[in-house]
């Protein structure tokens, strides 16, 4: 018994441990407990759990008072929602029927509105349409009023008319072929009109071009460039402009010959009538700038007009050159008649060339801009043509002027005054050339002629003024001028060929001159009649008999020779040749030395080995030479 006490006892205890002390709703628990439990008492806690429970039932039966007030509104709430219910069904088959009377209309109206909005789709189209391909009343009117193009709008509507009528070629490819062909006249109408109004307006303004400086409305290289589309009227504008300027520029240019500048600044051209070169450089400067200034005037006319594609640059650079060329035409015939004028004064070669060459540069410059087809290019041309063939005239008049009376040669064998001068005037000339600006393919050809006709003439010249002279002082007339020639042609990059003409001429004279100057030293020595007898004896006599037996070989004479060779060395050694002296060519000198004592050498050591042969029969021949021919080439070598 006292166990089951103790196993209950423990339970209570193992409960009682068990419980959370820390648990809030446990202390919520123990805080409410002295609202019904005051004393702690052995009768308090006996009937603590019947307390507790009678608590309990209190407590629910205030919850189900309180719930019978829930379950009343509750019920109300219930027969409300059953009242919506059945409002709702009500409404439901209301809606229904209404949704089958009113189908028809709603298909209707669904109709009427898809159709609606296909209208406005369509409406946004043609008017899309109408502003791409129509023009407004109000643009249509202002491009075809009579009055004055008076702003950018003009070019701007004449634009999109253009553009209208391009796109109908798209139309002309679809369906609707008949509206763009109806669209292509209309617009076709319309740009006729404009044209026409364009054109008179342009050729007003390109009347009004007439001043020195004209002023050019901001309007006008808009209209040239609207005038593209029609290359007539653009044609007929730019020939009013050059007529127009064709007038200022040769007014202009008459002033300047004859007034000269405002005030008399710059003088008259006139006045400089007397200096070929000034005169004419003048007039052709004048020219020049005048061409700059209209080619500046005629790419402002034209700064607008299309340049883009190869054939619209080409279209563009013609109408420039064809309209330049007309505004400049009327000053070719007065500079051409005072140009040729000059040639009637005694103009020099180099003058004639001078001014030759600088009509080809501005021939050439014009030929840039205006084509070969340019009556001012053809000016220019035919009077450096003109010029040429006058100096081509003056030039071989006065060859055959020194043909007829060739100069007489100067006692020191010098060039005389007449060839000096011929050839200081073929230097100018070929100083022209190399500072001219023609290419270098002319440049070659026209040298040729220059050359051929100045220069070259003169070595016959130079031939035919020696019937005075023979031997050694013609050749070393002859070499003088031919150096002299050959001067002018050096270092120059065309003349090849006349140099190699002058080179053959001047070593065939030096191989003469050589050959003189030898023979007159071996003859003063005895050495050549030394030789020439060997020669003669040993042409005469039978073969292998030997020379000292020949009468013209006997010692006394040979060794009488040598004598007068041996005494004559020294003044050899010196090359004393007063003759040589007179080339002007210092190479030429030392050449001829050269060549003279190698000649020299060569003859002695001729001798030298024929009187040492013992087939001669020469007794003791040593003892008749002082010298050994290495030793006479280390005496006589000018170097």
């Amino acid at each position: 018994m006292e166990a089951e006490v103790n196993v209950v006892l423990k339970k209570k205890l193992e409960k009682i441990l068990s419980i959370d002390t820390n648990n809030d709703a446990f202390l919520l628990a123990l805080n409410h407990l002295p609202e019904f439990y005051q004393k702690n008492t052995l009768s308090s806690r006996l009937h603590l759990k019947d307390v507790m429970e009678t608590r309990s039932l209190v407590v629910h039966k205030e919850f189900l008072a309180a719930y019978k007030a829930v379950e009343m509104e509750l019920e109300k709430v219930e027969g409300n929602v059953k009242g919506l219910v059945e409002g709702c069904e009500g409404m439901a088959r209301r809606l229904e029927a209404t949704k089958v009377q009113s189908g028809s209309l709603l298909k209707r109206a669904e109709e009427i509105y898809n159709a609606n909005a296909q209208n406005e789709a369509q409406r946004v189209l043609i008017a899309e349409f109408l502003s791409r391909f129509q023009l407004s009343e109000e643009e249509g009117n202002y491009l075809l009023k009579p009055v004055e193009i008076e702003d950018v709008r003009f070019f701007e509507i004449l634009k999109k008319v253009r553009h209208i009528h391009n796109q109908c070629k798209v139309l002309l490819r679809t369906q609707h072929q008949r509206a763009g062909l109806e669209i292509m006249d209309n617009m076709s109408e319309y740009m006729e009109s404009a044209y026409k109004k364009l054109y008179r307006w342009v050729k007003n303004e390109c009347r009004s071009l007439d001043k020195e400086l004209p002023e050019i409305s901001s309007l006008l290289p808009e209209a040239f460039a609207s005038l593209q589309e029609r290359p007539v009227l653009m044609s007929y504008c730019l020939d009013e402009v050059g007529e127009t300027r064709n007038k200022v520029v040769k007014r202009s240019y008459l002033l300047a010959l004859t007034q000269g500048g405002p005030s008399g600044i710059p003088r008259p051209i006139e006045l400089h009538a007397h200096d070929p070169r000034r005169y004419v450089g003048d007039m052709a400067a004048w020219i020049h700038q005048a061409l700059a200034s209209e080619s500046e005037l005629i790419s402002s006319l034209l700064r607008r007009c299309n340049s883009e594609t190869e054939e619209q640059k080409r279209k563009y650079d013609e109408n420039k050159a064809k309209t330049l060329n007309k505004c400049l035409s009327d000053v070719c015939l007065p500079f051409k008649t005072r140009a040729l004028q000059v040639l009637t004064s005694k103009l020099g070669l180099s003058t004639t060339y001078h001014l030759a060459t600088l009509l080809q540069f501005y021939k050439n410059n014009f030929l840039k801009l205006l084509g070969p087809g340019s009556t001012l290019v053809k000016t220019f041309a035919e009077c450096r043509e003109e010029m040429m063939k006058f100096f081509f005239s003056v030039a071989k008049k006065q060859l055959e002027r020194l043909e007829s009376v060739p100069p007489i040669p100067p006692i020191d064998l010098s060039p005389p005054h007449e060839i000096l001068e011929a050839v200081h005037i073929s230097v100018e000339i070929l100083g022209i050339i190399d500072y001219s600006y023609v290419n270098q393919e002319e440049q070659i050809a026209e040298c040729a002629q220059i050359v051929q006709a100045t220069l070259m003439p003169l070595i016959e010249v130079t031939i035919q003024s020696t019937p005075s002279l023979s031997g050694i002082p013609k050749c070393i007339y002859i070499l003088n001028c031919t150096s002299l020639i050959k001067g002018a042609l050096e270092g120059r990059h065309y003349g090849s060929a006349q140099l190699e003409l002058l080179n053959a001429h001047i070593e065939k004279v030096l191989t003469d001159l050589i050959k003189f100057q030898a023979s007159s030293i071996l003859e003063d020595c005895g050495i050549a009649s030394l030789i020439s007898n060997i020669n003669k004896a040993k042409s005469s006599y039978a073969a292998g008999q030997p020379l000292s037996s020949m009468p013209t070989m006997d010692i006394n004479t040979i060794s009488k020779v040598l004598r007068m060779f041996d005494s004559k060395l020294l003044d050899l050694g010196t090359m004393s040749m007063s003759m040589i002296d007179k080339l002007q060519s210092q190479q030429l000198r030392f050449q001829v030395r050269l060549m003279v004592s190698s000649s020299i050498h060569s003859a002695y050591s001729d001798l030298y080995n024929i009187l040492l042969d013992p087939s001669n029969g020469f007794p003791n021949p040593e003892t008749l030479f002082r010298y050994k021919p290495d030793q006479v080439k280390n005496i006589i070598d000018p170097s």
